[in-house]
C-alpha cells in the first residue's frame, strides 16, 4: 500500500473500518498484536477492505519517530525474486513458504562487500540476536526500518545447492531516507 508516498507491506483485512478509526490494533485469534490499521479502501465497488501495517514494521517505524531520525531504513543492496513455494504445515496451520534467492547485487553495496551473488538462497538472517526464517520477499522488509549504521545482519545462504558453512556478515554502511 503506498501511503503519503511511502510504500508499506500490508496486511489486508476484511473488515469495516470507519473513517477515524485507523490507527487500531490488529489481533489474531489468540489475542496477539499483528498489525495496525492505517487505511481502508475508498472506491465504492469494494466495502469492508482496509489494510494495516505489520506489527514489526509499525514499532521499527515508531522507534524512528521516538528517537528523532526522519524515516529511514537500510538498504542492503539485493534484489530479491521467490521461487518453489511449498506449503509447511507449523503449529497446526498451513503456511505458504517461498524460497527465497538474490536475483541481483548492487555493484559497491553492503551485500556486495560481505559476499551475497546474485542466484544465492537465503534461508534465514540474524540482527540484534534475533533469527528470522526467510519465509518470502518481505521478511527482510519487517526490520529495515530498525537497523543503524553498523548494525550487523548474518545471512544464512544456499549458494549452488550446498549450504555456505558461515554465514555471509553484512554491515549497514548507509540509510536510505523515505522521504
Amino acid at each position: 500500500v503506498s501511503t503519503s508516498g511511502l510504500l508499506i507491506r500490508s496486511i489486508q483485512v476484511d473488515t469495516a473500518i470507519n473513517k477515524g478509526n485507523s490507527g487500531g490494533g490488529l489481533f489474531d485469534r489468540n489475542g496477539n498484536l499483528i498489525g495496525i490499521v492505517e487505511s481502508k479502501s475508498e472506491s465504492s465497488s469494494i466495502d469492508n477492505v482496509a489494510f494495516a501495517v505489520h506489527s514489526n514494521t509499525a514499532i521499527s517505524i515508531a522507534n524512528n519517530i521516538i528517537e528523532g531520525r526522519h524515516l529511514q531504513f537500510a538498504d542492503a543492496g539485493y534484489v530479491l525474486e521467490t521461487r518453489d513455494a511449498e506449503l509447511q504445515l507449523i503449529d497446526g496451520v498451513y503456511y505458504k513458504i517461498d524460497q527465497v534467492y538474490i536475483s541481483a547485487v548492487v555493484e559497491g553495496s553492503d551485500a556486495e562487500k560481505a559476499g551475497l551473488q546474485s542466484g544465492d538462497q537465503i534461508v534465514a538472517f540474524t540482527y540484534k540476536g534475533r533469527t528470522v526464517q526467510m519465509v518470502n520477499c518481505y521478511s527482510y522488509d519487517e526490520i529495515k526500518y530498525d537497523l543503524k549504521v553498523g548494525d550487523v545482519i548474518e545471512y544464512s545462504v544456499i549458494r549452488s545447492g550446498v549450504a555456505v558453512q558461515n554465514p555471509i556478515k553484512v554491515t549497514i554502511s548507509s540509510l536510505v531516507s523515505s522521504s
